[in-house]
C-alpha cells in the first residue's frame, strides 16, 4: 500500500484518490513532480490538469476542518466550476445554511480564497 504525506500526516493513497475523487494518477503526479506549490496561471499547463490540481489542493485544505462531507465535497465542486470570488461567495452562503460557527466559518474562507488566488 503507498501512503502519501498531506500536512503532517501520511495517507493512503487510495483512500485519498477516492476521498478526492481523482485517478490515483493524478494525485501521484502532483506529489512526484512537486505540482503542489507552483502557479499555473501562466498558461503551461492544461486547464483541465490544473483543475484536477486545484481540486485536490482544495481537498487537503479541508480536510480537517470539522465540516459536514457533503459541504466539504460541495466546496471541492465550486472550486472547479467558478471563478475564485464567485466560489468563494457560494462557499459562504452554503456554511451559513449548514449553521457552521462563523470563527471558523471565516477561517476555512481565508484558507479557500488563498488556494484558489
Amino acid at each position: 500500500m503507498t501512503y502519501i504525506k498531506i500536512d503532517t500526516e501520511f495517507l493512503p493513497l487510495e483512500a485519498v484518490a477516492r476521498d478526492s475523487q481523482l485517478p490515483v494518477e493524478v494525485i501521484e503526479d502532483c506529489v512526484n513532480f512537486d505540482l503542489m506549490s507552483n502557479d499555473f496561471s501562466d498558461g503551461t499547463i492544461l486547464p483541465e490538469v490544473a483543475n484536477k490540481i486545484r481540486r485536490f489542493k482544495v481537498f487537503c485544505a479541508l480536510r480537517r476542518a470539522d465540516i459536514p462531507a457533503s459541504l466539504r465535497n460541495y466546496i471541492i465542486e465550486i472550486s472547479e466550476k467558478y471563478p475564485s470570488n464567485k466560489a468563494v461567495s457560494l462557499a459562504k452562503k452554503e456554511m451559513e445554511l449548514c449553521s457552521i460557527d462563523s470563527q471558523k466559518s471565516k477561517q476555512i474562507l481565508e484558507s479557500f480564497t488563498a488556494l484558489l488566488t
